[in-house]
């Protein structure tokens, strides 16, 4: 099976269109590297340097009858918001890599 895409590279939205194709890798790159090197650390073993020292400066608050830091539960959310917006845009980031 094969599949062509043709783009007419003198139409000013077609070389748009024809950008975004080509980038579409280096962009899902981008997006897996954020998941991986952003918010993956934090679930996994902490950040090293200034993200952990301002994590650890938060106060703790209550979540769901826990305690947890402040810090920690602004990257949970941002990491939930990230994940959001890439099932949002109907991204399936276990297929692509």
């Amino acid at each position: 099976m094969k599949a062509t895409l043709e783009f007419d590279l003198n139409d000013q939205d077609e070389a748009m269109e024809y950008a975004r194709v080509t980038s579409a890798t280096s962009a899902y790159l981008a997006l897996h590297e954020i998941g991986n090197d952003i918010f993956r650390p934090h679930r996994k073993h902490g950040y090293n340097g200034k993200i952990q020292e301002l994590i650890d400066q938060c106060p703790d608050i209550e979540v769901n009858g826990e305690k947890v830091s402040a810090g920690s539960e602004i990257v949970s959310l941002l990491e939930d918001m990230f994940h959001d917006i890439i099932e949002k845009n109907n991204i399936n980031m276990n297929n692509l890599l």
